[in-house]
């Protein structure tokens, strides 16, 4: 998530904190640079329309590209803190694409089979330059994928 500033940091991680949970939260801060390259750039500007059949409306940037791989690295190195190799992980949505394969690098020797890309994906993810190809890789190396698709266009 996102804070404005260290004070604000330190009061939600202490909420989070008191909860009172069976769920474990750990939350990973973003900068506001991060928040705007990282998922208002290349998660929403750049894969959004990919894998909502609204390539036309794709933009790319080398910045975008180069800070979605450093959060879905800063979220791999959380997990990592936490996560053992018989625990479940749950990646939700397109914004960590690159995770399970980050997850999957650091367990080098783990007997877990490595997924192929799918053959099922949307021709939109087709890679076509180095982003494309690292975000669909990403997506290929987690055990099991779920894929949402409305195929009306006036869904969009």
């Amino acid at each position: 998530g996102f804070v404005s500033s260290e004070e604000e940091e330190r009061r939600m991680s202490q909420r989070l904190q008191e909860a009172r949970t069976d769920v474990s939260l750990r939350p990973v801060w973003l900068s506001r640079e991060e928040v705007e390259d990282f998922y208002n750039g290349f998660s929403n500007s750049s894969l959004w329309p990919l894998l909502h059949w609204m390539t036309p409306y794709a933009r790319f940037r080398k910045s975008w590209a180069e800070s979605y791989r450093r959060v879905n690295q800063r979220f791999a190195d959380e997990i990592l803190k936490i996560a053992g190799l018989e625990d479940l992980v749950w990646v939700h949505d397109y914004h960590l694409f690159l995770v399970p394969q980050l997850l999957r690098k650091n367990h080098e020797g783990d007997s877990s089979p490595m997924p192929q890309r799918p053959k099922d994906l949307p021709p939109p993810l087709s890679p076509t330059n180095r982003e494309d190809h690292e975000a669909s890789e990403g997506f290929a190396k987690s055990d099991g994928r779920f894929v949402s698709m409305d195929l009306d266009p006036r869904s969009a």
